[in-house]
């Protein structure tokens, strides 16, 4: 399950002053941090792939990852603590930066921005819309579809996520969906997306 919010941070600070197992593996780093699986080959492509993206946002919430475009091709990503605190790799070590303009400064590169989530992992929500708890029931709420191929997808307006193996079965046993559909599979779901989002 995804750690967010005050759990990923204490991990975060519990790793400060540890080491990854080699140096440029800042996404890697960040990502285990929410324990969220690889997707991405690097940093730059993981901001492009984020949903919902805030670039310039110089306020980030507590516990998302945060963006910085380095001399690398690559890219850097972090961990933003709250109050302007970052966490991050540098070569291979693991440290704690007092600000965004910290980071800039070490690596060299403007800020970028923050999202929402990693590898298309939900790791923050609005204030007034409490993260799930786990489980397709906690996505009764959002619109059921698929992109064309064999998968189950959920969309609730800010994140997608397409569903594990026994989801589908979860569904149909809320009645969500019926047993007939369940056996027919994703194919009967609608399709209309842009992006492979939901054109809704």
């Amino acid at each position: 399950m995804t750690r967010t919010g005050q759990e990923a941070i204490d991990y975060t600070l519990a790793r400060v002053g540890t080491y990854m197992p080699d140096s440029g593996l800042c996404l890697q780093f960040t990502r285990q941090d929410f324990a969220i699986g690889s997707l991405y080959y690097s940093a730059i492509d993981a901001w492009y792939g984020s949903d919902y993206r805030q670039p310039g946002d110089r306020n980030p919430p507590e516990a998302v990852p945060v963006w910085f475009d380095t001399p690398s091709i690559y890219g850097h990503v972090a961990f933003h603590c709250g109050g302007g605190q970052v966490v991050s790799t540098f070569n291979d070590e693991i440290r704690a930066y007092s600000s965004l303009e910290h980071v800039e400064n070490v690596f060299n590169g403007p800020y970028m921005g923050w999202a929402p989530g990693l590898n298309e992992a939900q790791v923050w929500w609005p204030p007034n819309e409490p993260p799930p708890t786990g489980g397709v029931a906690d996505d009764m709420a959002v619109l059921v579809y698929t992109d064309g191929s064999q998968t189950w997808w959920l969309y609730n307006g800010l994140n997608k996520r397409a569903l594990g193996p026994s989801e589908p079965g979860q569904l149909a046993d809320l009645g969500v969906i019926t047993r007939e559909q369940l056996a027919a599979g994703p194919s009967w779901l609608p399709a209309d997306t842009i992006n492979g989002i939901p054109n809704a």
